[in-house]
Formats: C-alpha cells, sequence, structure tokens
C-alpha cells in the first residue's frame, strides 16, 4: 500500500475477491441512551462490488441520534425501538445497504412492588434487536421451589427467567415492560427482593409453596401465560436455575414456534 493509497478512499473499490459481505458493522460500544447506558451493535450488508463499509457514516448516524433531544420521562420500548429506527434510517440515507439492524443491551431500571406492598428500585437485563422485525426481552431473577418433597419440605434456589417477544415494530412499541415483568414473575415460584424482613420473608415462603415448579414448568408458564397477553407474536421463554443442591446450573428454554395451536392454557 502507498501513501496515495492511504490518502484515497478505497472503500467504494471493488474487491479482489467480489463476495458479498452479510454483516459488517460495530460492537462493544456503550452509549448513553436517555436515563441509561446501553450496550449497542450496528450492522449492514455489503454488496459484492463494494470493498469496506464507511464505519464514520453509522457512527455518524448513532451520534446524532443519541444527541437528539427526546422526552424520557418513562423509559418504554417505543423509545428504544423507535431510536433504533432512528439510527438505521440515517445509515440508509447516509451509506445505503439492502439489510441492517442494530441491538441494544443493559439494564432497565423499574419500581418493583415488594410482597408487601412496599415499593424498591430494580435493575433488569434488558434487550433490543431491530431488523425487518422487532425483538424485546427483560429478564429477572426470583426463585423455584421444587415440586419434589420430603416430608413437607421441599428445596428451593434462585432463578433468573427471560421473555422474549419478536413482531412488527409498530405493535411491539407498545408493549408495557411492566407486562412481561408480571409474566416473569407469575411464573416463578417467587420473585426476588432486596428488602425482606421477618414477615415479608413468610409471605415469600408461603407463596413458593404454592408454586412448587420446576424450571420446565417456569418456561411453559411464561409460553403460555405470553401467549395470552400478547397474541399474534413469537414467544421465547428461558430459566437458569442456579442448584441449591448441586454443584452445577440447570437451564430450560423454547418458544411459541408451530406451538400456538396446540397450547391448552
Amino acid at each position: 500500500m502507498t501513501l496515495d493509497q492511504i490518502e484515497r478512499d478505497l472503500h467504494d473499490d471493488p474487491p479482489d475477491r467480489e463476495i458479498p459481505i452479510e454483516k459488517v458493522g460495530v460492537k462493544g460500544l456503550v452509549i448513553p441512551i436517555g436515563p441509561i447506558n446501553a450496550e449497542v451493535e450496528i450492522w449492514i450488508d455489503l454488496p459484492k462490488d463494494k470493498r469496506g463499509v464507511h464505519v464514520s457514516r453509522i457512527m455518524r448516524s448513532l451520534n446524532e441520534e443519541v444527541l437528539k433531544d427526546r422526552e424520557w420521562s418513562l423509559l418504554t420500548w417505543r423509545h428504544l425501538i423507535e431510536f433504533c429506527q432512528g439510527v438505521l434510517s440515517k445509515i440508509k440515507e447516509r451509506h445505503g445497504y439492502s439489510r441492517g439492524g442494530i441491538k441494544l443491551s443493559g439494564f432497565l431500571p423499574m419500581r418493583q412492588m415488594g410482597p408487601l406492598g412496599k415499593r424498591e428500585i430494580v435493575s433488569y437485563p434488558f434487550k433490543v434487536e431491530l431488523n425487518e422485525k422487532a425483538y424485546v426481552e427483560v429478564e429477572i431473577q426470583g426463585s423455584t421451589s421444587c415440586p419434589h418433597t420430603y416430608r413437607g419440605f421441599s428445596h428451593s434456589q434462585r432463578a433468573k427467567a427471560s421473555i422474549g417477544i419478536e413482531g412488527n415494530p409498530e405493535e411491539v412499541k407498545n408493549i408495557k415492560i411492566s407486562k412481561m415483568v408480571s409474566i416473569l414473575q407469575n411464573s416463578l415460584s417467587s420473585a426476588s427482593y432486596s428488602i425482606v424482613k421477618r414477615e415479608e420473608e413468610k409471605r415469600i415462603l408461603e407463596e413458593m409453596m404454592k408454586k412448587r415448579r420446576f424450571i420446565e414448568d417456569v418456561v411453559r408458564e411464561i409460553i403460555c401465560l405470553g401467549i395470552q397477553e400478547f397474541p399474534g407474536m413469537r414467544i421465547t421463554a428461558r430459566c437458569v436455575s442456579q442448584e441449591s443442591i448441586q454443584p452445577f446450573d440447570i437451564y430450560s428454554k423454547s418458544s411459541s414456534d408451530s406451538l400456538r395451536d396446540h397450547i391448552r392454557c
């Protein structure tokens, strides 16, 4: 490579091997979006006659959307999806592509009601993905109580459960994050709470004994409640149990694919 080649933009030159690139972009970048910080990944495709992607055009588009004035009084899926749409639209104008997508991940601050009605602030891991469709996901921590009992006693363990919803972006925008969290809390034996006194601990244990579930039961419950609450959407569910009497974790995952007409809730 010569100095002249460095000074000249080579990205639009034809490559030696004319092979299209399915995905090229940026990842591992943390940006501010309203009241939160999120990790972002952006990709576009590249035709066979273009040697490289113009990363500066992608970053300029992202930066303009980050600096755009918005009302962030209450963070919603609508805010995050419209942010993603704005970034992809600007990249389309500056760079052009046939297919492109963006992913966001981070933590959502939310208020949670305790077992006796006291509020506390929690942070839930989330994901947003946008390409032809929109996908949103939220995860919570809770507990599962094993259905196996010995003289009325059962072991319990902390568990993480997540629900993902995929569909038309304009429809996914209207989904309430609190509804998704409620489905997860109702599917686990119990939710997790930061501030727990004796009376609250008693209430939690009583709830867990009434809802003894394997993690497979948790996943089934998430899918069933998801289909009821969000008809026409694709539902994915996952649960990871941090076992208390075994030296490993157990996980379960499934989706509503090809099951919608057969599930009896």
